[in-house]
């Protein structure tokens, strides 16, 4: 059975990506509602979490944090060569 390290605790780039953009649309709502009071309501911010993760997620490169090691088990039967 394979087995997976994983050599850092830190998390995947597309995670932090997703975390910054869904940081990003909490401080444009935040300004918007200052500069324009009632124009955006409740139901465009909702939508715009996940699209702007979405986008995040779909632009940002991810490199792989995780590294499968498997056992080989050899038998008399798979070593031996034909003659």
């Amino acid at each position: 059975m394979a087995t997976v390290n994983q050599p850092t605790p830190n998390p995947t780039n597309k995670l932090t990506a997703a975390i910054i953009a869904a940081a990003v649309v909490a401080i444009g709502q935040a300004i918007l509602d200052i500069i324009y009071p009632g124009i955006f309501n409740a139901s465009f911010w909702g939508a715009m979490y996940p699209v702007a993760v979405w986008a995040a997620g779909f632009v940002v490169k991810d490199e792989a944090t995780t590294v499968v090691v498997q056992n080989v088990v050899e038998t008399a039967v798979e070593v031996e060569q034909p003659k």
